[in-house]
């Protein structure tokens, strides 16, 4: 009789590793790890043609993710002009202005707006002018809310002006921005003023 017990507990025990091998699972599997924290994942589409560009951008910036915004830009050579206003009230900011600095402001606006949903940028009267085959010049109205943590100082947080882009096709054949004018409208505060707000943190 208890040969018999051995016997089908033995069973069991076979039965059970069977199954746990068919499945494909193992209590030795080890985690993936994480990626660092780079703001809520949105979409990045491969940008094969320029309009595509202003797509990612849109929803980096919705998203707050400061990967897929860095990536719409041309590293390390893309290149900011602020508007005049931005430029006469700030002009120490803009003088080594770089893709670094875009990662810096763009960090700190994120972390200003953590917990918080219904960011906006939308475009309008988007117009694109062919330079070459291979670099076209895209401008456009904007209107971008960010709902961050610094109204109370005096930092809005919805702005309007417009922009120009040069936006180039790289050997790979994919596109990016490598320059960006801001245009403030009738000297309102534009997206040249929060960067430089963002940047100094």
């Amino acid at each position: 009789m208890i040969n018999g017990i051995k016997h089908s507990n033995l069973n069991l025990i076979i039965t059970g590793i069977a199954l746990l091998l068919v499945s494909g699972c193992s209590i030795f599997d080890t985690r993936n790890a994480e990626s660092p924290d780079t703001g809520n994942t949105g979409v990045f589409m491969q940008p094969d043609r320029p309009e595509v560009v202003l797509d990612n951008l849109i929803s980096a910036v919705e998203n707050l993710n400061t990967v897929n915004y860095l990536r719409c830009l041309t590293e390390p050579s893309f290149e900011f002009i602020p508007s005049s206003s931005a430029l006469n009230s700030s002009p120490e900011i803009w003088t080594n202005w770089s893709i670094d600095a875009e990662r810096t402001y763009f960090n700190n606006m994120r972390a200003a707006s953590e917990n918080t949903t219904g960011h906006r940028l939308l475009l309008s009267n988007i117009s694109t002018e062919l330079s070459s085959s291979d670099s076209r010049q895209i401008f456009a109205d904007y209107s971008l809310t960010i709902l961050h943590n610094r109204s109370n100082v005096g930092v809005p947080t919805m702005i309007t002006g417009r922009f120009a882009l040069q936006v180039e096709m790289s050997e790979d054949g994919l596109w990016a921005i490598t320059s960006w004018t801001d245009i403030s409208i009738d000297n309102n505060y534009s997206w040249s003023d929060l960067r430089a707000n963002f940047y100094r943190d």
